[in-house]
C-alpha cells in the first residue's frame, strides 16, 4: 500500500486556519482532488481553530493519502489535553461548539489519539469513486458505523 504524506508546522495564531486551507489546496490539488476540498477545507479549519482557542499552541498538520482516503491530522502540544466530543451542544442557540459535529458530518471517520504532550485530533475522507454519489449533510443513513472503521489512527468516537 503506497502512502503519501506532507506536514506543516502552524504557529498558535488564528490565522494559522486559513493557512492550514492554503497548505491543503496545494497538497490535494496536484493529486486530482479538487472536488474534495470543500470538506477537507472545513474538517481542517475546525480543527486548527479548535487547537488554536482551546489547547492555545502551536500545531502540526498532516495530510495523508493511500489508495482509499486522504486522512487529515491536527496534533497539538498542550501537555494537559482535553478529550474533544461531537455528541455534545449544551446550549442549541450557541453561536460556537459544532465544529466537531461538522467534521463528524463530512467524515468517513474520525478520532483522538492522546500523546504525552497534546493529542493528535483526525479525520479520514474517502477518495472519489466514479459513479459515486456525493454525501448530503442531511441523509444520514449513508454514514459509516464505526464499527468499520478503517483507521488505526486512534480511539473512534460514537455520535
Amino acid at each position: 500500500m503506497t502512502t503519501t504524506e506532507y506536514t506543516v508546522e502552524l504557529p498558535p495564531e488564528p490565522s494559522s486556519a486559513r493557512r492550514g486551507r492554503e497548505f491543503a489546496r496545494s497538497v490535494v490539488t496536484p493529486w486530482g482532488l479538487e472536488e474534495m476540498l470543500d470538506d477537507i477545507a472545513l474538517g481542517i479549519t475546525e480543527l486548527i481553530s479548535n487547537a488554536v482557542r482551546h489547547a492555545k499552541s502551536g500545531v502540526v498538520v498532516t495530510i495523508r493519502r493511500d489508495e482509499q482516503c486522504v486522512t487529515i491530522e491536527v496534533l497539538d502540544h498542550n501537555p494537559a489535553p482535553a478529550q474533544p466530543v461531537a455528541n455534545v451542544q449544551e446550549d442549541p442557540y450557541a453561536t460556537s461548539g459544532r465544529g466537531l459535529h461538522l467534521v463528524s458530518a463530512i467524515s468517513a471517520d474520525w478520532g483522538v489519539r492522546r500523546l504525552s504532550a497534546g493529542k493528535v485530533v483526525w479525520f479520514s475522507l474517502e477518495l472519489p469513486q466514479a459513479g459515486r454519489r456525493n454525501a448530503d449533510v442531511f441523509e444520514m443513513s449513508d454514514h459509516r458505523p464505526d464499527s468499520s472503521a478503517r483507521s488505526g489512527a486512534g480511539e473512534r468516537n460514537a455520535i
